[in-house]
């Protein structure tokens, strides 16, 4: 008899120990979401969602880079890109057990390049005063943006359209940028392209002008007819 509540006695204390043992396999597991998903880009802003199952009393607690963030009552947190790009992680912790989730997977937040915007100009080579120049504004990818135009860092609201027609008298640094509605929402900036005139039209050509002089000695014992030639050119 003795021996029999011996047994009990270290058979109960075997599965205490062993469920203090386990505490850590049964602790609900942290899940991170993200939204939007799919690429991301340098000008997003992005969700993520810390879901623990059961209980709703959790403080999470968010990593990032492997380093220890901030806290908050929410399960959502909201970051900006690029500047928030990195790894991050989450897990839960409350008052009554379990005290602790476990610390979800790793997600990491990477970055797309924005598509490329470029401009192109006709005609190329010298401009000349006056002349009327065409530029095009040529985005890779997709094809329902809309195009805006910037002189300098100003925008011309005067010039929408992937394509646009000035005066080479609108001399100025120009450049293009796309939108749309759909991500990615924006293009890069194209590079500037600058506008400036390095030549000017001129309808002078030469000309020859013929004069006659006639010269009266008094004794009429001469009659001159000279020719002058005289050629001008103006040159610019």
């Amino acid at each position: 008899m003795e021996n029999t509540l011996l047994c009990v006695l270290l058979l109960l204390s075997i599965l205490i120990y062993c469920g203090h043992c386990d505490e850590d396999d049964v602790q609900p597991r942290a899940t991170l979401r993200i939204s939007p998903q799919g690429l991301l880009y340098s000008v997003d802003t992005v969700t993520l969602q810390c879901d623990i199952p059961d209980y709703t009393d959790w403080t999470y607690y968010w990593y990032i880079n492997n380093q220890p963030g901030y806290s908050t009552h929410g399960k959502t947190i909201t970051i900006s890109l690029p500047d928030q790009a990195g790894q991050y992680q989450c897990l839960g912790t409350r008052t009554d057990r379990p005290q602790k989730s476990q610390l979800s997977k790793a997600l990491s937040i990477q970055l797309t390049a924005l598509p490329t915007a470029s401009v192109s100009i006709s005609p190329q080579g010298l401009l000349y005063s006056g002349e009327t120049v065409s530029m095009q504004c040529d985005i890779s990818m997709y094809t329902d943006w809309t195009y805006s135009w910037y002189i300098g860092n100003n925008l011309d609201s005067s010039t929408p359209g992937k394509t646009i027609t000035t005066l080479s008298n609108r001399a100025g640094q120009y450049r293009c940028v796309g939108v749309r509605t759909s991500r990615p929402q924006w293009s890069q900036f194209s590079v500037f392209l600058p506008i400036r005139v390095t030549g000017e039209f001129t309808n002078d050509a030469p000309s020859l002008t013929c004069r006659s002089v006639y010269q009266d000695t008094g004794s009429f014992h001469s009659n001159l007819l000279q020719y002058q030639q005289i050629i001008s050119r103006r040159l610019h």
